[in-house]
């Protein structure tokens, strides 16, 4: 941002780049009051193979944020003072290092992106503080003004991936839509993704993209995955197989 537009902002608001995080929640709850939605926020997903990332904490909540990580593919350097037992199975992933300390500003040196998840409302100060001087993304636990961004809910099947995400304001509910969502899934439906993904990509004929992407349309069509999702694969199976054999 220039100097002439930042010289153009009202002196009753906060900075628009101020680091202090308690005129940031003003800022947001002035937004939300003023405008009836909170700021729209931008939905992505990161592909963290060998990427470095931090996790301050030693907790519960740490320890989930580990693990998704690390599926991830992450390289994960963990701070904390203490640890669960529950840390114990993660001792042998030679992609987690685990620091017995207190955090320091150096722990930001290297990462890709950060989460605090510690239970000091102090240290979660200064690691927000810290990030957002190195411009480290950074996701604060239960704490939406000091995040730059929030982890949806995720329904899992294989490699398909359902996010669910009221925008940090009421987690819980993202959670038990979620939990909907899973339910409504088969729990081979992971096998039918693998299958479509795996005749897309097998299919070689000749053809400009868009009339490629109307055939595969036809494949993977409403009724078919309806079946599907009912438990019922064969339809999808037979169109599969014809589309393979093109």
């Amino acid at each position: 941002m220039s100097a002439s537009a930042l010289s153009t902002v009202p002196a009753s608001l906060p900075h628009p780049e101020s680091h202090d995080p308690k005129r940031r929640r003003a800022t947001r709850a002035r937004v939300a009051t003023a405008a009836a939605p909170p700021p729209e926020l931008y939905p992505v997903f990161f592909d963290l193979a060998d990427r470095p990332v931090l996790v301050v904490g030693g907790g519960r909540i740490a320890l989930l944020k580990i693990e998704g990580l690390l599926r991830a593919g992450a390289r994960v350097t963990a701070v904390a003072p203490a640890w669960r037992a529950d840390f114990s199975p993660l001792e042998n992933d030679a992609r987690l290092t685990r620091v017995t300390r207190r955090f320091r500003p150096a722990d930001l040196d290297d990462a890709w992106l950060a989460i605090a998840a510690t239970d000091d409302p102090e240290v979660q100060r200064q690691i927000a503080l810290t990030a957002r001087e190195r411009r480290v993304p950074l996701n604060a636990v239960d704490d939406l003004a000091r995040s730059d961004f929030i982890l949806p809910a995720i329904a899992r099947r294989g490699a398909l991936q359902i996010a669910v995400s009221t925008s940090g304001l009421a987690p819980r509910l993202a959670g038990r839509l979620r939990d909907w969502i899973e339910a409504k899934l088969p729990a081979d439906f992971a096998e039918a993704v693998a299958r479509i993904g795996a005749a897309r990509g097998a299919n070689k004929t000749p053809g400009d993209l868009e009339t490629k992407r109307a055939r595969f349309d036809a494949v993977v069509d409403a009724p078919a995955l309806e079946s599907a999702l009912a438990g019922n694969r064969a339809p999808l199976e037979k169109k599969l197989a014809a589309w393979s054999a093109r």
